[in-house]
């Protein structure tokens, strides 16, 4: 994704040097927890609410 490059090619201008390498691992951790959380919670979501109506 662009945000995920955009995100680790900043990095470097928020922390210091000795501490981009822990701030990286953060970073990645993120994404991994906010992916698989957002695919559950859509699905429960859809679960909840049922299919959606038909427009036509």
């Amino acid at each position: 994704m662009v945000h995920d490059a955009a995100a680790i090619s900043y990095l470097p201008e928020l922390v210091d040097r000795s501490l981009l390498q822990q701030g990286n691992a953060r970073i990645g951790g993120v994404f991994a927890v906010a992916g698989a959380t957002g695919n559950h919670l859509g699905a429960a979501l859809a679960a909840l609410t049922g299919p959606a109506p038909r427009l036509i």
